[in-house]
C-alpha cells in the first residue's frame, strides 16, 4: 500500500508539474505585449547594391508603453551594410542604435519611437538598410543571398516578403525553406514568398536565388568627386567624376542622364576628350559614356568626368539686392550605388563670403572654396547641400577690370622688348600649348595601346585568355592603333610646323620607338631560336637581358620628352 501510495503521489504530482508549465505557457502567450506583422521587400539596384525595406506594424496589448523594438539580420552580414534609415507613418525620421548587442550572433537594430506605444495603439515604421556586396556575379548569372525576414526576440504574427528584380530578368532559380511565387510588379518581376506566414521569436533563415538580365550591373564606385564652379560673369559649371569598377558581365557603355536644361555636356577621361554619345530624351538628356576598349571587362575600371553648365536660375536665388545668396544644390546626384568616398567642392568668385552653412572655407586670390568629404553615400542619404553667401558686384567689376589692367601690361611689356632689344637677339616663339599637349595625349594613347598588345600576347602564352578572345580584342585595339597613328602623324606635322626646333624632339622619340620594335622582334627572334633548340640557355638569357636594357633606355628616353613636353603645355 505504501508503495502503491508513493506512484499515485508522484504520478499526481507529474500531471500537476505539465498543467502548472501549460499554465504557465499560455499566461505568457496571453500577456505577449506586442503584436507584430512584418512586410519586406528587397531591391536592387541599378548598379548593384540592394536596399532591403520593413515595413514594421506594431500592435501593443500589453500593459505597460513601448518605447523601441529591435530588428536584427545575420551577424556575418553587417560587413556589407553601408546605410541605414527609418521613418514612421507621418515620414518622422527614428533614431536608430545599430548594434544593440555586440555579443550576439545576431546584428541588432534599435528603433527608438517618436513617442510611447500606449495600450491599443498601433504604429506603423519602415526600416530600411542598403547593403553592398550580396549580389554577386559568377557562372554568367547573378546570385543573391540575404537573410530570408528580419530577425525579431517575439513571435510575429504575418509576414510576407517579395524580391524586385530589373526589367526583363529571368529567375533561374532559388534555394529556400519557403514556397516561392514569380510574378510580376509593373515591369519587374518579383519573387513573393511566406505571404500570411507567422515567424517564431528569434527566427531566422537564409534565402538565395539566381536570375540573369540584360539590365542589371554589378558596378563598384570606390571614390567619386563634384565640383562646382562658379564664374566671375555668373556661369556655374559642374564636374562630376566617378571610379568605377566592373564586377558584372563585360559593359559596352554605362549610361547617365542628366535633365535637359543642362547644356555644353562634356565627357573626359584621364587621356583627354571621352569616348560618349549624348542624346536627348523628352526632359532629359541621355548620356552613354564607352570605355577606351570597346568593352569594359570584369574586374577593369574606369574613371572618367561628365561636365556641364547648369542655368543660374534653377538653383541660385538672390535674397537680397545688396549681394545676399542661396544656392541650393545635391552634394551628388541619386547614387545608383555605395560610394565609398566622396568628396565635394565649390568654387566660389573671389570675394564672395560663405554665411551659411558655417562650414570651413578657403580663401585664395580670386576664390573662396568650400569642400567637404564623405564616406559611405548611398541612396538613402538625403544629399540636398544649400550655401548661402555675400558677393557685392562690383567683385565682378573689378575682376574684369584686372583683366584689362594685365592685358595693358602685357602689351606695355611687349612693346618695351621690342623697342629696347639688341638688334641680334632672338626672341622665342611662344609654345603652341594646345599643340603641344594634342600630341602629348596621343602619344600616350598610342604606348598605352601597344602595352595593352603586349599584355595580351603574355597573357595567351600563358592560358588566361582564349586565343579567338586574343584575336577579337588586338582587332579593335589595332582599329583604334591605326587612328590614333594617322591623328598623331598629323599633330607631329602641325607641331613642327608650328616650332620647327620641335623636329629633333619628334625624331628622338621616333628613334626611341624603332629601338624599342627592335628590341621586341630581337627578343622575339631569339625565343623562337631558343624553343627549336638553336642557341643555349645562356646565350637566350643573354640576349634577353640586353633586350630589356635597351628598351629600359628607351623608355627612359621616351618618358623624359613627354614630361618635358607636357610641363611646356603646362
Amino acid at each position: 500500500m505504501c508503495v502503491m501510495g508513493l506512484r499515485k503521489l508522484a504520478l499526481l504530482l507529474i500531471i500537476t508539474l505539465v498543467v502548472v508549465a501549460s499554465t504557465t505557457n499560455f499566461c505568457q502567450a496571453l500577456d505577449e505585449p506586442l503584436k507584430v506583422e512584418v512586410d519586406r521587400t528587397v531591391t536592387l539596384t541599378e548598379w548593384g547594391s540592394a536596399i532591403v525595406s520593413d515595413k514594421i506594424t506594431v500592435s501593443n496589448i500589453g500593459a505597460k508603453s513601448v518605447n523601441s523594438l529591435t530588428v536584427g539580420f545575420p551577424r556575418e552580414y553587417s560587413v556589407f551594410m553601408k546605410g541605414v534609415s527609418a521613418t514612421d507613418s507621418k515620414e518622422n525620421k527614428l533614431t536608430v542604435e545599430l548594434d544593440a548587442d555586440k555579443s550576439s550572433p545576431t546584428y541588432w537594430l534599435n528603433v527608438k519611437f517618436s513617442k510611447p506605444i500606449g495600450r491599443d495603439e498601433k504604429e506603423v515604421f519602415t526600416l530600411k538598410a542598403v547593403f553592398d556586396g550580396l549580389l554577386t556575379f559568377k557562372d554568367n548569372k547573378f546570385v543573391f543571398k540575404f537573410a530570408a525576414y528580419p530577425t525579431l526576440p517575439l513571435r510575429v504574427e504575418k509576414f510576407s516578403a517579395t524580391a524586385v528584380l530589373p526589367v526583363k530578368s529571368e529567375s533561374i532559380g532559388f534555394d529556400g525553406k519557403l514556397g516561392i511565387n514569380q510574378s510580376t510588379s509593373g515591369e519587374n518581376p518579383t519573387l513573393n514568398y511566406g505571404k500570411g506566414g507567422f515567424l517564431e521569436a528569434y527566427s531566422s533563415d537564409l534565402f538565395s536565388f539566381n536570375f540573369i538580365s540584360p539590365n542589371q550591373l554589378l558596378l563598384q564606385s570606390s571614390w567619386a568627386k563634384r565640383e562646382v564652379v562658379f564664374s566671375w560673369s555668373g556661369g556655374i559649371r559642374v564636374s562630376d567624376t566617378y571610379h568605377v569598377k566592373n564586377l558584372g558581365s563585360s559593359l559596352p557603355s554605362i549610361e547617365l542622364t542628366l535633365p535637359k536644361d543642362y547644356f555644353d555636356i562634356e565627357v573626359s577621361d584621364p587621356f583627354g576628350p571621352g569616348n560618349a554619345t549624348i542624346k536627348k530624351a523628352g526632359d532629359k538628356t541621355n548620356i552613354s559614356v564607352k570605355p577606351i576598349f570597346s568593352m569594359l571587362r570584369l574586374n577593369q575600371s574606369l574613371t572618367f568626368t561628365l561636365s556641364y553648365s547648369v542655368p543660374p536660375k534653377l538653383c541660385l536665388k538672390q535674397l537680397e539686392w545688396w549681394g545676399l545668396y542661396r544656392f541650393s544644390y545635391k552634394y551628388f546626384s541619386d547614387p545608383k550605388d555605395v560610394v565609398e568616398k566622396l568628396n565635394f567642392k565649390i568654387v566660389l568668385p573671389g570675394g564672395a563670403s560663405v554665411t551659411e552653412p558655417s562650414v570651413p572655407a578657403k580663401s585664395l586670390m580670386h576664390q573662396t572654396i568650400v569642400e567637404q568629404s564623405f564616406t559611405n553615400v548611398t541612396p538613402l542619404q538625403d544629399l540636398s547641400f544649400t550655401v548661402q553667401y555675400k558677393y557685392q558686384h562690383f567683385w565682378a567689376s573689378l575682376q574684369a577690370v584686372e583683366l584689362v589692367a594685365i592685358v595693358e601690361i602685357v602689351l606695355l611689356a611687349f612693346i618695351v622688348v621690342f623697342r629696347f632689344r639688341k638688334p641680334a637677339a632672338a626672341v622665342a616663339a611662344a609654345v603652341p600649348v594646345d599643340k603641344v599637349r594634342g600630341f602629348v595625349e596621343l602619344y600616350d594613347e598610342r604606348i598605352s595601346l601597344k602595352l595593352e598588345v603586349e599584355k595580351m600576347g603574355e597573357d595567351l602564352a600563358r592560358g588566361a585568355i582564349p586565343r579567338h578572345e586574343y584575336k577579337r580584342r588586338r582587332k579593335l585595339i589595332e582599329v583604334r592603333l591605326e587612328e590614333v597613328s594617322r591623328l598623331l602623324s598629323k599633330a607631329k606635322g602641325e607641331l613642327i610646323s608650328l616650332q620647327p626646333r620641335y623636329r629633333d624632339t619628334v625624331a628622338r622619340l621616333e628613334k626611341a620607338e624603332a629601338q624599342i620594335d627592335a628590341a621586341r622582334a630581337s627578343e622575339s627572334q631569339i625565343r623562337g631560336q631558343y624553343r627549336a633548340g638553336k642557341v643555349t640557355k645562356e646565350t637566350y638569357r643573354a640576349v634577353m637581358e640586353d633586350s630589356r636594357k635597351r628598351i629600359d633606355k628607351a623608355k627612359a628616353t621616351i618618358d623624359s620628352i613627354t614630361i618635358s613636353m607636357r610641363e611646356e603645355a603646362g
